[in-house]
């Protein structure tokens, strides 16, 4: 941008070069300036962008001429077209939220951006260099061609990490994020994920456990439940609320970035399978016998079964501890039954589920979808 005004770069400390290396003054300038939140930029500034990959990031002009060359503008349209079709998909914006949480690798928002392009199939190179190569046919196309161009803005602002960063400022002025930022609800998410994980809380819990009575899956799930209070108590603390406003704030922000949303979901799975790991640990009771297949009750006159139905099991309403699956359409309660006794080492005798209103979940009763439950002992 400051090459057509004549203007020099000037740094206030350090030299530019050291050997053959760049300066740290400048090579902390130009790392800031090739930033992916800078390359999410350009629809603000197209004609310099437009420049850098012509006159640096392509590389010979003569080569970039001959790409372009190859492509119609119809065919980068698709491209576009396509590219926007997939962008707008909840797992692309999941990518793109992990991508915001984590700027530090390099090249990654490019290489997202080339996969959702699939620039791979259309004879560019891959990852980053083939988007830079993208980048550069298509500017030198959209200087003929509005309606490319049009096309090739939309697919920048649906990616633009900016407008990700507007919404988190949004949230965290929101009287829902009680003075906690996105940032901290990340850093406490990782730091108890290397408690939770870390050998020592392992002897903790092991140790705690061996002091306790009772069935195994009992034990388990109390000693958890008072590892949790405290770790989410020690975290409440440090950001300056109690535990209860601090699980509010997570619901915030989950609602916000679906990769906070994400991580916690990761969190909550490996303490699952801790609970798994600590009953597995003691003696179990004598094996009882697998909850045996029941018939289906036959469904209504004109009822028409789905091809699949997902089922929303609270494994632990204090700790926060759920999992949401899906099952064949038509399936009956022993199939949920089984379904939660797979994943959390819970045998038939040992826990039943329950339905908002406390009834039981019976064997034959037809599982509906958005069926909520909880787990409860029995």
């Amino acid at each position: 941008m400051a090459l057509p005004k004549s203007q020099v770069l000037a740094m206030d400390t350090g030299p530019a070069l050291e050997g053959d290396r760049l300066g740290p003054a400048l090579f902390a300038a130009v790392s800031k300036a090739l930033d992916p939140v800078f390359m999410a930029s350009w629809p603000s500034q197209s004609s310099a962008s437009s420049r850098f990959f012509e006159d640096v990031l392509a590389g010979d002009e003569d080569a970039t001429d001959a790409l372009a060359q190859k492509f119609t503008p119809e065919v980068l349209s698709g491209l576009c077209q396509g590219a926007l079709a997939r962008a707008r998909a909840p797992a692309a914006q999941l990518r793109l939220w992990e991508l915001r949480a984590d700027r530090g690798r390099e090249g990654s928002w490019a290489e997202h951006v080339a996969a959702l392009h699939q620039l791979e199939r259309h004879g560019f190179s891959g990852g980053q260099k083939g988007f830079q190569e993208f980048e550069a046919v298509l500017s030198l196309h959209c200087q003929k061609d509005p309606a490319l161009e049009a096309e090739r803005r939309a697919v920048q602002e649906i990616l633009d990490l900016r407008v990700l960063d507007a919404q988190v400022a949004k949230a965290e002025k929101q009287p829902g994020a009680h003075g906690v930022t996105l940032r901290q609800c990340y850093e406490v998410i990782e730091s108890s994920l290397a408690e939770w994980l870390s050998e020592d809380k392992w002897r903790e819990l092991l140790a705690a456990a061996q002091k306790e009575d009772g069935p195994p899956v009992r034990i388990a799930r109390g000693v958890i439940r008072a590892a949790s209070d405290d770790l989410t108590g020690r975290q409440a603390r440090s950001l300056g609320v109690d535990s209860a406003t601090l699980g509010a704030v997570y619901g915030h922000f989950c609602s916000v970035d679906p990769f906070l949303a994400s991580r916690s979901a990761h969190l909550q799975e490996q303490i699952m399978q801790l609970s798994k790991k600590l009953t597995a640990e003691f003696p179990t009771p004598a094996a009882q016998p697998a909850l045996a297949a029941q018939p289906q009750k036959a469904p209504k006159s004109g009822y028409k079964e789905q091809s699949e139905v997902e089922v929303l099991v609270h494994i632990d309403r204090d700790l926060n501890l759920f999992s949401k699956f899906k099952l064949p359409g038509g399936s009956t309660g022993t199939a949920v039954k089984e379904k939660v006794a797979s994943f959390n080492a819970m045998g038939a005798a040992v826990f039943q589920l329950c339905l908002p209103s406390g009834r039981a979940l019976g064997d034959k009763d037809l599982v509906t979808d958005g069926m909520e439950l909880d787990v409860r002992d029995g």
